[in-house]
């Protein structure tokens, strides 16, 4: 589920700062603040303590979902508070004064004001779809086995509770290092969609990624081929037990697990059904573009400096997918850069953190194994030999995987490889984790309270229904 924008990905923040709460008139530094990032909604705040032996603090992010982030230093000299938060590249520089905090946060290379006021009650996050237990089936935590991979991945089971046989499904992540809840933006998406297909007569298996979790392996080097090595090991262990029916096992794969799914099918032959939910029907690159085209839009930049843009970053990942010697395709993406950069207006790029030093950390990403894999494959290359019964969803406010393109793309490819059971939908208001939203920009995931809609989960479900009876 990662953003494409070479500079602007991963806790974007534009401007604006903005008081919450009344809260209380009180000097001290101790307690739970609070404040908002007036343009883009998002609220930020720190809970401050006294640990005994020094001042401890944590950040709240809770529209993008971070809660309880901790600070790696908080120093309080008089008024004055100081606070870095590593992880996130991140300082927050303020001075008490009236009760308040009047400060500024910065983040890799740009400065907004962020005024803080103390809270009455800490942040929670509201997450009504979440099950809560007791649970009216059964849950089993189970390993799987990789042998292939040498890879043991860490995992929930949940299947109805009168001791019969069942068919199955398995839930495949997007992108990042994910649990087995894909769990983002203070949500537990699979957790959801894993308690409505379970009540619906499934046993339903999700774990977590190689390498995070409890799962062993190194998540940093694997690329989507290794995840649906991963998903493949998951079927057969579901082959392997007495409780579910070996003919009807499916796969769910979110976002680039809209890429892995095909990958599994190809390798494990009877697999009875995929559902494609916003999943990549276009290659990585065209995805990359598109995000930063979305991005930059909504940041106000013009159409004009957006096209140049645009141009500029085709060309570096033209260079960097090129070229597998890293050091060369760093370099010459960078020299892409330098040269490109002239063609802009002094202050252009700078004013969207598209510098020198941003752009360099970014062409570090961009030539790590999972990016250079995403960037170079074209999905429909894995969809062109899958039989198998297919579902594809998209939200028609996906800003991360455009529905038209894409699901286009991905009835096209399958129409013409001779598959004639399949079907796309485009659910209206839905952003790329399913949710209904305004506008489907990345900053609404964590503010939304709804996790998955109801309405897609009743798609999922009824048709998956048709295909295992």
């Amino acid at each position: 589920m990662k953003f494409g924008l070479l500079i602007l990905f991963a806790f974007v923040m534009l401007s604006g700062a903005g008081l919450l709460y009344p809260g209380e008139n009180n000097s001290s530094p101790a307690g739970n603040w609070g404040g908002r990032l007036s343009e883009v909604n998002l609220r930020v705040g720190f809970d401050i303590a006294d640990g005994g032996t020094g001042w401890q603090a944590v950040m709240n992010d809770p529209d993008q979902g971070l809660m309880g982030l901790p600070a790696s230093s908080i120093t309080i000299a008089g008024p004055k508070i100081h606070i870095e938060i590593k992880s996130l590249s991140a300082v927050y520089d303020g001075e008490i004064s009236g009760g308040g905090i009047k400060g500024k946060f910065s983040q890799k290379g740009l400065t907004f004001e962020l005024d803080l006021v103390k809270l009455d009650s800490p942040w929670t996050l509201e997450r009504p779809q979440e099950p809560k237990k007791p649970y009216p089936y059964i849950e089993e935590d189970v390993s799987v086995s990789n042998t292939r991979d040498n890879v043991i991945l860490s995992g929930t089971l949940t299947e109805p509770e009168n001791n019969g046989r069942y068919p199955a499904v398995c839930l495949i992540q997007g992108s990042g290092p994910l649990n087995r809840d894909e769990e983002a933006y203070g949500h537990r998406i699979f957790l959801v969609i894993a308690d409505y297909l379970t009540r619906q007569g499934f046993a339903v298996l999700r774990c977590d990624k190689r390498g995070t979790g409890k799962s062993t392996g190194v998540y940093s080097a694997a690329t989507s081929p290794d995840f649906a090595s991963d998903a493949c090991a998951c079927v057969e262990y579901l082959k392997g037990r007495k409780d579910i029916i070996s003919n009807k096992i499916g796969l769910i794969g979110h976002s680039e697990g809209g890429i892995i799914a095909p990958m599994a099918v190809n390798r494990e032959k009877n697999v009875a059904f995929i559902v494609l939910l916003a999943g990549p029907g276009t290659g990585g690159r065209k995805t990359c573009l598109y995000q930063n085209r979305i991005i930059l839009k909504s940041a106000g930049a013009p159409d004009g400096f957006i096209a140049k843009y645009l141009e500029m970053l085709d060309r570096e990942i033209a260079l960097i997918t090129a070229d597998s010697n890293d050091t060369a395709a760093k370099n010459a993406a960078i020299a892409e850069y330098d040269e490109s950069s002239k063609n802009f207006n002094p202050g252009e790029l700078d004013k969207y953190g598209i510098n020198k030093d941003n752009m360099e950390k970014s062409i570090d990403i961009f030539c790590s194994p999972w990016w250079r894999y995403f960037l170079s494959y074209d999905p429909s290359d894995g969809l062109k030999t899958v039989k198998c019964p297919v579902l594809a969803l998209n939200g028609d406010l996906d800003t991360q995987v455009y529905w038209k393109d894409n699901l286009l793309t991905i009835s096209n490819t399958l129409a013409s490889s001779g598959n004639t059971n399949f079907k796309t939908i485009v659910m209206p208001g839905l952003n790329h984790l399913f949710q209904k939203a305004s506008t489907g920009l990345g900053y609404e995931y964590g503010i939304i309270s709804e996790t998955f809609n109801p309405d897609a989960l009743r798609t999922i479900g009824d048709w998956i229904i048709k295909q295992v009876q």
